[in-house]
């Protein structure tokens, strides 16, 4: 048996899914050794009854359907919501700029100067409060440092002081040992 194909669409659809070509046949009980004999118990509900069957494909294609429909009209609904808000604000927009170019091209030589003025305040306010707060955090972390908290980093420090002390030990005992090389 030979199931029927529809034509392909020419162009797939926004928000229904393309129609389906493979329809599935409804399950057959099984019959075990008479076709007189009747169906066990285990048999029943099975989707023996095809009318039940067809019945529920029926409801399930419409409930898929009116499912679809719902979310194609919310779908447009949204849509064209924002597509207006965006058009209003579009045009607000563009009635704004033709009101404020004249504005801005008369005071233009009081407005550069200014914005100029207000971005270099802006810039050393922010730069002297990362500063504030850069000095704060190396005080903090001096404070803990020396209080015996070992901070963060305290490992480091401690053995690069040891580094340190044991080069200038080194230098140290090199230069004596060229003082007492050069005196005797």
């Amino acid at each position: 048996m030979r199931l029927p194909t529809c034509p392909p669409s020419p162009a797939p659809s926004l928000f229904l899914p393309p129609p389906s070509t493979f329809r599935p046949t409804p399950p057959q009980p099984v019959r075990r050794n008479s076709p007189t004999k009747p169906l066990p118990m285990a048999d029943y509900g099975r989707g023996g009854d095809r009318g039940q069957y067809q019945q529920q494909q029926q409801h399930q294609k419409q409930q898929s359907t009116a499912h679809q429909l719902l979310k194609a009209v919310t779908a447009v609904a949204t849509g064209g919501s924002l597509l207006a808000i965006s058009g209003l604000t579009m045009a607000g927009t563009v009635i704004v700029l033709a009101i404020a170019t004249p504005l801005l091209v008369i005071f233009s030589p009081v407005l550069v100067p200014a914005a100029i003025a207000i971005a270099l305040i802006i810039s050393g306010f922010l730069t002297s409060g990362g500063f504030g707060v850069a000095a704060l955090s190396v005080l903090a972390w001096m404070y803990r440092y020396l209080a015996g908290q070992h901070p963060v980093g305290a490992d480091q420090i401690d053995q690069a002081r040891a580094r340190i002390a044991a080069k200038a030990r080194d230098i140290k005992e090199s230069a004596q040992q060229k003082v007492e090389h050069v005196t005797s």
